[in-house]
């Protein structure tokens, strides 16, 4: 709906970024209109002040870590256009925010599906016996799928944004990987936060992100001038990696997780590896380099058999999918 509306609006009206605007409105609007007509059909309208007082006060301290995050997420690019030069400062701001959009493409294709799932069934998971151990596991799969795909994005972005965007923004894929750290540490930060949302001590979030937040702003402040975009980039992944590792303490102190971190440091340390390999491939043809680093990217997870990252369910399932379809690659297979 909204690129029908854009079509119509930018395309044939011409309206420029005034359509923009208006067909993603419009469209917002309609499904929201929707959503809220099936809404009310299901549960009603009601009014309990018996739930109400305690989701305010449960609730009402999250609007802190949404004012944190919305700053380090802003912030950086209107110092870039202050700290700057003027007249490097507006294509310097331009680059930056065409990386953001890809470091944050795991936070969109992952984490926010997986939350709208998680997010309420930890809470009915939590009332299990063995819940730790549960808690654990699932975050093996989930920093896998966040490492997996960061892998990707940051191996092949060099060669999407030459597919994509005009030359003079080529630069950006060097600040994408620290973005896409960023926001995998992200994606860290709100499962390990568990503890603390679970004993309702929302308040530690707040005080947390929004320290963060100011101290994003004070590195914005010190590195843009010596190092330019870069200082941007690495302001944001110190930001996020500091305020992932207090929630990570202050939520152990509160209900405790038995992290296998051993196995979480070897996917890391792997796809890093793997990323700094791939960086040596650069053909100057630009299919034959896609190819290349693809065939890089899905090896992280078959280099998992043999150096025994995974364990147990997770490597009778690699083995299973391996030899099931990887036969179908080979010249005569079906």
């Amino acid at each position: 709906m909204s690129l029908g509306f854009n079509i119509l609006f930018v395309v044939i009206l011409g309206l420029g970024v005034k359509g923009v605007v208006t067909g993603g409105l419009i469209a917002s609007g309609v499904i929201g209109c929707v959503l809220f007509v099936y809404l009310i059909r299901q549960v009603g309208v009601n009014f309990s002040r018996e739930i109400f007082i305690p989701m305010i006060r449960y609730g009402f301290p999250l609007i802190g870590p949404w004012l944190g995050m919305y700053l380090i997420n802003f912030a950086d690019r209107f110092l870039l256009q202050r700290l700057l030069p003027s007249a490097d400062s507006l294509t310097s701001v331009g680059i930056y925010s065409l990386a953001y959009k890809f470091g944050m493409l795991p936070n969109f294709l992952i984490l926010s599906p997986f939350l709208m799932v998680w997010g309420p069934k930890q809470f009915q998971i939590v009332r299990e016996p063995g819940a730790p151990g549960i808690f654990s596991r699932v975050f093996n799969y989930y920093s896998f799928l966040q490492f997996f795909f960061g892998l990707g994005l940051c191996v092949l972005i060099h060669d999407i944004i030459r597919i994509i965007a005009d030359p003079r923004y080529l630069s950006a894929s060097r600040y994408v990987p620290l973005i896409a750290l960023a926001y995998v540490c992200y994606g860290v930060y709100l499962y390990v936060q568990f503890g603390i949302l679970y004993q309702k001590k929302t308040r530690y979030l707040a005080l947390n992100t929004l320290a963060m937040a100011l101290l994003n702003v004070a590195l914005n402040v010190v590195l843009i001038p010596v190092y330019g975009v870069m200082g941007s980039a690495i302001a944001t992944l110190a930001a996020i990696f500091l305020m992932m590792g207090v929630a990570f303490f202050i939520s152990q102190r509160l209900y405790h997780i038995p992290y296998d971190s051993g196995r979480i440091l070897k996917m890391l340390i792997l796809a890093v590896v793997l990323y700094f390999v791939a960086k040596q491939v650069n053909p100057e043809n630009l299919l034959v380099s896609i190819v290349l680093k693809t065939a890089i990217v899905l090896a992280y997870p078959l280099l998992m058999i043999p150096l025994r990252i995974s364990g147990g369910k997770e490597l009778a399932m690699i083995r299973d999918f391996a030899g099931r379809y990887l036969p179908a690659l080979k010249p005569g297979g079906s």
